[in-house]
Parts: structure tokens; sequence; C-alpha cells
């Protein structure tokens, strides 16, 4: 079970379960992240997106985020059904989705903004 930071800033959990407990106990939502690493788009969104200075704020002040594997399956994947990489969740302390399942790249803005909307969501 490792944990890494990402882009310096951003820090990752390898493994579901321990990304879930650790938001639950900072009383944080998760971010599942579902790449792949040979999947060039989620190479340039975390080459990209994630080192933006307003996403990596945005992320660690409402989440914490697993990055998990689609292929390996090492994620609840019955639930949170991918149709490919890179597929995001927001999933509360319940395990219930928080909006809708984003799909695909997103660019710093559009990113940005669905986590405003995830965040809407739940005031």
């Amino acid at each position: 079970m490792a944990s890494f930071l990402f882009a310096g800033e951003i820090k990752l959990y390898d493994n579901y379960e321990k990304a879930f407990e650790v938001a639950k106990q900072t009383k944080k939502d998760l971010m599942l992240l579902i790449t792949d690493e040979n999947c060039f788009f989620c190479v340039k969104m975390r080459d990209d997106v994630f080192k933006n200075a307003t996403v990596i704020e945005y992320v660690n002040r409402y989440f914490v985020v697993a990055d998990v594997n689609i292929y390996k399956r090492n994620y609840p994947y019955e639930k949170f059904k991918a149709v490919g990489p890179p597929t995001i969740f927001f999933i509360d302390k319940n395990e219930k989705i928080i909006g809708k399942r984003v799909s695909g790249f997103r660019y710093v803005e559009e990113l940005i903004k669905e986590i405003e909307k995830v965040k809407g969501v739940r005031q």
C-alpha cells in the first residue's frame, strides 16, 4: 500500500481502501481517479492539469485522491464503472457518488468547473 506526492503537491493513494479511510478521517470527500499508465490522456492530465496551482489548491482543499488502474481493478469497479480512462468519480463519506462521473480528459478550467459543481451539489 503506497501513497505518493503528485506534482509535488497532491498526495495520491494507489490503494482505494486506504484513501477512503483517510478521506473519512480528514472529513474530506474522495476523488477516485481511474487511469492507466499507457493512456495518453491520463498522462496529459497528470503532466498538465494536475500541476496547475489552482487545481492543486482545489483538490487538496476538498479531496483525498485514490489513483487506481482501470485494468487492475484495484477499486470497487462494479460500483464505480468507467467506460475508459481517465475517469473521475467524486465520492462522499457514505461511498455515494457526488454529482456525475467525469469521463475523459479535462483541461484545467473544465476540471475546476467540475469540482465547483460537485461542491455546489453538497451545499
